[in-house]
């Protein structure tokens, strides 16, 4: 949820760039918050929870994360920050990012 309320996604809708993110979970549960939940706290107890993936998920959820950045084709640094905190703090490698 924070990856997509990150930047103003240009030309596609919120919602669209979640569920093309969300399909490369491989079936892992997750939906994307109200603008309005998505602050300091929420975001550091969801960090936790991911941090405790199995080694094999942390790749998707990182996959996902790259899909929901270039979904406009358009790469911001703040998108870009936050998906190299998110690898750091899930101890996983950072995929390349192509718009």
């Amino acid at each position: 949820s924070l990856l997509i309320y990150a930047d103003k996604q240009q030309g596609v809708r919120q919602e669209d760039v979640f569920a093309a993110a969300r399909e490369k979970l491989g079936g892992l549960s997750i939906k994307l918050l109200p603008v309005s939940e998505v602050n300091l706290d929420s975001v550091g107890k969801a960090l936790d929870q991911l941090a405790c993936l199995a080694p094999l998920q942390k790749p998707l959820l990182l996959k996902a994360c790259a899909k929901a950045i270039v979904a406009d084709q358009q790469i911001s640094a703040a998108e870009v920050e936050l998906f190299r905190a998110i690898a750091d703090l899930i101890d996983c490698p950072m995929p390349p990012l192509v718009a």
